[in-house]
C-alpha cells in the first residue's frame, strides 16, 4: 500500500512539472515575438512604437501612409535626422545644419502641405494618440507634397495637428549606425553589413537595423510572470500536499 501511495505522489508529481514545463514551452514563442524593423509590416509585434499597416489619406502625391502608435521620431523610423515642427503653423523653417528650409502651409491646424529646398526622405504627422508616416520614394517627389494629415482617432475624427517633423538621411540616402558600411551603391542605397554582424548590444538585420534582442510580449508586460508565479506556486503546493 504504502508502495502504491509513493508511486501515486511521483505520478502527481510529475504531471504537475509536465504542466509547467508545457506551459513556458507554450509562452516561450509568444514573447520571443518580436520587431525592430523600421519598415512597416501588417499587425507587427514589438517594441513601444509599431507600425500597424497602410493608413489614409493618400496625398496629393499619391503617397499612402503608413500609421504609428504612440509618439515615433525619425530616429524611431530609421533616419539620421529630423527636423521637428512644433506647433505646426504655418512657416518657413530652416533645416539645421544645411542651407535649406521647409515650409509648411495649413488652414484648419488638421491638414497641411509643404515645400523642401531640400529632398525630405519621410513626413511624420503627430495627432491625437497615433501619426501618419509618409515616406517618400523615388526621391523626385520629396521637395513638397499636398493634404497631408494625422490618422483619425477612436470617434473617427481628424484630430488636430500635434506636431510634423520632416525625416531626411545624411549624404547619398546613406544612415550612419552600427549596422550601415557608410558606403552607397550606384542607386545610392545604403550598403549594410551582413545580417547577424555584431552591433552594439545585439546584431544587424537585413535592413541595416542593430536588434537589441529585448522582446515585448504581445500581451501587457507583467501579465506573463504573474500567470508563471502563480502557476509555480500552485504546483508547489500541491507537491507539499500530496507529501501529507
Amino acid at each position: 500500500m504504502t508502495d502504491m501511495k509513493s508511486k501515486s505522489k511521483r505520478m502527481k508529481r510529475m504531471l504537475i512539472l509536465g504542466i509547467v514545463a508545457a506551459l513556458c514551452l507554450i509562452a516561450t514563442p509568444v514573447v520571443a515575438l518580436y520587431s525592430c524593423d523600421p519598415l512597416c509590416g501588417a499587425n507587427p509585434i514589438g517594441s513601444d512604437k509599431c507600425c500597424f499597416g497602410t493608413s489614409d489619406p493618400t496625398s496629393g502625391n499619391g503617397i499612402i501612409p503608413d500609421k504609428w502608435n504612440d509618439n515615433p521620431t525619425c530616429k524611431d523610423l530609421g533616419f539620421d535626422n529630423g527636423t521637428k515642427i512644433d506647433p505646426p503653423n504655418s512657416g518657413t523653417y530652416p533645416i539645421p545644419d544645411t542651407t535649406s528650409v521647409v515650409t509648411v502651409n495649413t488652414n484648419d491646424g488638421k491638414y497641411f502641405d509643404w515645400t523642401s529646398t531640400l529632398g525630405i526622405d519621410a513626413v511624420l504627422v503627430k495627432g491625437g494618440d497615433a501619426a501618419n508616416v509618409y515616406v517618400y520614394d523615388p526621391p523626385a517627389d520629396s521637395f513638397g507634397d499636398t493634404g497631408l494629415v494625422s490618422p483619425v482617432n477612436k470617434g473617427g475624427q481628424v484630430p488636430d495637428l500635434s506636431h510634423i517633423e520632416f525625416c531626411y538621411n545624411n549624404d547619398c540616402n546613406c544612415p550612419v549606425n552600427e549596422c550601415s558600411t557608410g558606403t552607397c551603391d550606384q542607386t545610392g542605397a545604403c550598403i549594410y553589413e551582413a545580417p547577424g554582424t555584431s552591433c552594439d548590444g545585439g546584431v544587424c538585420d537585413k535592413n541595416g537595423n542593430c536588434c537589441s534582442g529585448n522582446p515585448v510580449p504581445e500581451f501587457p508586460s507583467l501579465a506573463l510572470p504573474v500567470a508563471m508565479a502563480v502557476g509555480l506556486l500552485g504546483a508547489v503546493l500541491l507537491i507539499q500536499k500530496t507529501r501529507k
